[in-house]
């Protein structure tokens, strides 16, 4: 298979040939198999000759099928079905294209019939048809004229591309996000998770390389103009040289679909020593008269007691504070380590409060050094005794040139009539997406790359996330100025809500358009429903102030005319608030080998595919979670998987463990997670009380809390960490059966750690809580939730506030005696 330069294709080609540049071991019933790869292909030959346009600007005499056509002519055809009509394809299209790549055997015959009609005709089509022909149907139609004998072929197959477009991205609604499909029919649960595991593994949802193209989930579809966004809800495709770090986690959001936003516009004062030239040059020969320049950060640090106290004084206001953010360059990593740990170990916060902190890092270089330094975001989210943190370095350099450097304050350091560029690396581009649930996919950027619109502009508008922060070393923000134009651009389309935050100190020093200092705007919001608005820190005690934002659902429309069912989740503005700063002057004694455990580089990518799996398996039949345990957890498996999706779930786990686990295996004092433990034992734990308790899936949700809180009070009892030690049985009881939990490991007992044992009984315990909460939260979201249900969430809630990790850590401590 060739890479994305070669996957070009010349417009005197026939579609056949494009279809082997871009695959070239491919049949085309190869291109029906999986929906991401569908979407992928006719993506990418819609957009190269632009006939997407035709959806709305029909040629003359022509038109599209609707409720009382039938979607494809028959007479071109054998299928025995006849009669399928267009909003029905749509409707039952997921449950017919999974449940056929799942069966044992797949002869054509058996694929959706609307497929097998698509495909038949493409049969006939597509060696006969070539690309320029397609790309001409836009001419002839701008001049009249029509349809004729000439180009019916041509026409035929665009019809037959734009309904195959349609009909995959149908098919891919709900991937992305792991309580997207909780609801949904199993077939469907399985194959979310095999593509949630491609997105994890590969940025991208198809089986393609990347470099060839890559398939994203899409949260938002434009509302106006018309290009090839136009016509997909839940997927969009992209050739790009940008690297997609799509993570999930558990998280636990009482509020539902409430963020408190804390914003702290550290550092409060930036003195132009914070400045200073780099001696780095680029090692070539150049007429370039620019200078590189450093920042170093203020010699003050953001203390772990201000924060405290901020959240601490939050309180008179909001009931928790769900994510805080610092603006770009505010902290450098030990500092941030230092409030993670503080928020850990605050005996003022529960494991319920731990909000998620992103913040802007800079590097801690010398003075005038010959190195480039970094610049980048860390995204920090806390899950069962650890932080887990997402990286993202900056895609521009910042360009001060002289009347900015006029502007802040900074001739006395930065002279000259010299433009001055930030001495920074600029490593492999990189987008972040956070989806902890189906309403909230977060991205963050830095400054300059929310005005320069290459490389990931395109992605970013393809993938429409929900909520967009832009951490900034900018002067106030006020409507009028450029991060206002930047994120009124994703505002409109795709309809992102934008979030611009930069520091007090050098909001303070920059002047506003009529020359004036002292501005205190130090944010931006941009939503869809409410506009711009301007965020101040208008208390002179105030340390930082309190968006709230709730996600509301509205309803999207294609181009071709199918609704989203209102499943697109707006976040718009609702109140600010200030909030005092309190003990900034004070510190906190710190001990980061106490208590503080953060991931290595790649948990993260692991807890995404967990989290991914656990919600595939948990509500399913008994028979499809023996067959899926059969496929990635028998290792010694010698018998053929003959379903295709069996057949990626077994490739994408010896994948996984082949990149990961190995070099672990063995690692007694290592922290890494080593996720096939984790994932043998829920495995075990989800299959035995589901067998042993008879458990129905009206009851699935009582029977699971009762058994997960039963097991995690024996994690509390005094006793728990000496019977792990000593080998003991560790019973639950439920309607007078018995299970031993130490039993549900897999391997033998002298291969796991002591401490790791403990470890995977608490997160796996934790995830399933969350696996529940999720499905709770959706049935509140559509008027489902009833009284045990609440009953149900607070139990979960009391259960998650506890301090399990302080058992694991005991037992870290005692196996390293």
């Amino acid at each position: 298979m060739t890479n994305g330069e070669s996957a070009t294709g010349r417009r005197d080609d026939t579609i056949a040939d494009y279809m082997k540049i871009l695959a070239r071991d491919w049949e085309l019933e190869d291109w029906f198999v999986w929906p991401p790869d569908t979407f992928a292909f006719t993506s990418l030959l819609l957009k190269k000759t632009g006939i997407y346009t035709l959806v709305i600007d029909l040629p003359d005499g022509e038109k599209w099928p609707d409720n009382s056509d039938e979607i494809l002519p028959t007479e071109h055809c054998d299928c025995k079905e006849t009669k399928i009509l267009y909003e029905q394809a749509f409707e039952t299209i997921q449950f017919e294209w999974f449940n056929w790549i799942q069966s044992d055997d797949k002869p054509t015959t058996t694929m959706p019939p609307i497929l097998f009609n698509i495909k038949e005709e493409m049969q006939q089509l597509y060696t006969i048809v070539h690309i320029d022909e397609l790309y001409s149907l836009t001419i002839q139609n701008e001049n009249g004229f029509g349809i004729d004998e000439f180009n019916q072929n041509a026409w035929r197959y665009c019809q037959l591309l734009l309904s195959l477009h349609m009909l995959a991205d149908q098919a891919c609604a709900g991937m992305g996000t792991p309580s997207a499909n909780r609801l949904a029919d199993d077939t469907t649960k399985i194959a979310h998770g095999v593509a949630n595991m491609f997105l994890t593994l590969h940025g991208s949802l198809s089986r393609l390389p990347i470099l060839t193209v890559r398939v994203l989930p899409k949260m938002r579809t434009s509302r106006s103009g018309i290009t090839l966004r136009s016509l997909s809800h839940h997927v969009t495709a992209h050739r790009t040289e940008v690297d997609i770090q799509w993570r999930t986690m558990p998280w636990v959001n009482i509020d539902d679909n409430t963020l408190n936003i804390l914003i702290v516009p550290w550092p409060y004062h930036i003195k132009s020593s914070s400045f200073s030239p780099s001696n780095y040059t680029v090692n070539r020969d150049t007429k370039e008269r620019t200078r590189y320049f450093q920042y170093h950060g203020e010699r003050e640090k953001f203390t772990p007691a201000a924060l405290i106290s901020m959240i601490q004084n939050s309180q008179k206001n909001v009931a928790r504070i769900h994510l805080i953010v610092f603006p770009e360059a505010a902290l450098d990593e030990q500092n941030f380590d230092s409030l993670l740990w503080a928020l850990q170990n605050s005996e003022d916060l529960d494991r319920t409060q731990l909000p998620m902190v992103l913040a802007g890092i800079h590097d801690s270089t010398s003075e005038r050094s010959t190195k480039l330094g970094r610049n980048k975001v860390i995204l920090a989210t806390f899950f069962a005794g650890k932080w887990y943190k997402m990286r993202q370095d900056k895609h521009h350099r910042w360009k001060l040139n002289p009347p900015q450097i006029t502007r802040y304050g900074l001739s006395g350091v930065l002279g000259g009539e010299n433009d001055w560029w930030e001495a920074i690396h600029i490593p492999k581009r990189r987008l972040s997406v956070l989806a902890p649930n189906n309403w909230l996919t977060l991205c963050p950027l830095i400054c300059e790359d929310l005005a320069r619109l290459e490389p990931v502009s395109e992605l970013i508008r393809g993938i429409g996330p929900t909520l967009l922060i832009a951490l900034l070393m900018d002067g106030p923000q006020l409507k009028s100025r450029w991060p206002s134009r930047y994120a009124t651009v994703m505002a409109d389309d795709p309809g992102t809500s934008v979030l611009s935050v930069s520091s007090l100190g050098l909001v303070r020093v920059s002047p506003d358009k009529d020359g004036k200092t002292g501005s205190q705007v130090i944010a931006l919001w941009n939503d869809q429903e409410s506009g711009l608005k301007e965020i101040s820190v208008d208390d002179p005690e105030s340390g930082g102030v309190i968006l709230t934002i709730s996600a509301v659902w509205n309803e999207e429309i294609t181009a071709d005319g199918r609704s989203d069912n209102h499943n697109a989740a707006v976040f718009t503005f609702q109140n600010t608030y200030q909030v005092r700063s309190g003990a900034q002057n004070h510190n906190i004694e710190l001990n980061l080998n106490k208590n503080f455990n953060q991931s290595d580089k790649n948990d993260l990518q692991e807890i995404s595919i967990f989290s991914s799996f656990i919600d595939t398996i948990f509500d399913l039949n008994d028979t499809y979670c023996d067959e899926i345990k059969s496929w990635i957890v028998d290792d010694t498996r010698e018998f053929e998987i003959k379903s295709t999706i069996g057949k990626m779930y077994k490739d994408l786990f010896d994948i996984f463990k082949d990149k990961y686990n190995t070099m672990n295996h063995h690692n007694t004092t290592s922290d890494h997670e080593d996720l096939d433990t984790y994932i043998n034992w829920i495995f075990n734990a989800i299959i035995e009380i589901k067998k042993k308790y008879k458990v129905r899936k009206e009851n699935i949700y009582e029977i699971f809390v009762d058994i997960v809180g039963d097991i995690l009070n024996k994690v509390e009892g005094y006793k728990f960490v000496s019977d792990v030690f000593n080998e003991k049985s560790i019973y639950i009881s439920y309607n007078n059966i018995n299970i031993d939990i130490m039993k549900l490991f897999n391997k033998e007992k002298d291969e796991i750690p002591n401490h790791r044992k403990i470890r995977i009984i608490i997160y796996d315990c934790l995830a399933i809580l969350w696996t529940i909460h999720t499905r709770l939260n959706y049935l509140r979201k559509h008027g489902n939730f009833h009284q045990k249900h609440a009953e149900l969430s607070h139990q979960i809630e009391q259960l998650w506030a506890e301090k399990y990790d302080e058992k694991w850590l005991l037992a870290r401590q005692r196996e390293k005696k």
